[in-house]
């Protein structure tokens, strides 16, 4: 998969901080994300993005819950043509 020129756009995002206490990153650090940055118009990426909310069940989940889910997997889809995957509870 290529962004075709839109991963600038998924990078500038992960490395803008509000409150400098808290970062987007489980792994890793900023200048780890500006080497991959640099190796992604080379290269060939493949991005998925998980959520994983244990908190949330798939039987008990509210219309409203699964239409916030749905829109943002059509928005990643559509603008940057990466797979969004929720991992729930039964």
């Amino acid at each position: 998969m290529r962004f075709a020129g839109r991963h600038r756009r998924v990078f500038a995002g992960l490395s803008k901080f509000k409150n400098k206490k808290y970062t987007r990153y489980e792994v890793g650090t900023a200048e780890d994300l500006m080497r991959i940055r640099e190796k992604v118009d080379s290269q060939r990426v493949n991005l998925r993005i998980f959520i994983v909310q244990p908190g949330l069940s798939k039987a008990q989940a509210s219309k409203e819950q699964l239409e916030l889910l749905a829109v943002t997997e059509n928005y990643l889809m559509e603008t940057f043509n990466v797979p969004f995957e929720v991992v729930s509870s039964p």
